[in-house]
């Protein structure tokens, strides 16, 4: 099973999704790292694995 968390990492419009599969269990203390720690734990090697990259679609909201 596991304890699955995905971190999105967006950089100038840009997109890089990682997968942890035991990720969850930290989530919620993970951004106390500070920004540059976070990045090189969810970038570096055995923190996660990078899923996908690319572009966000953009949203549009309704107009009311």
């Amino acid at each position: 099973m596991g304890h699955r968390a995905n971190y999105v990492i967006v950089d100038r419009g840009e997109h890089r999704i990682h997968y942890s599969q035991f990720g969850a269990l930290s989530l919620a203390s993970d951004p106390l790292m500070g920004p540059e720690q976070l990045e090189s734990y969810i970038g570096g090697p055995g923190g996660t694995r990078a899923c996908r990259r690319g572009r966000l679609p953009r949203i549009s909201t309704p107009k009311t």
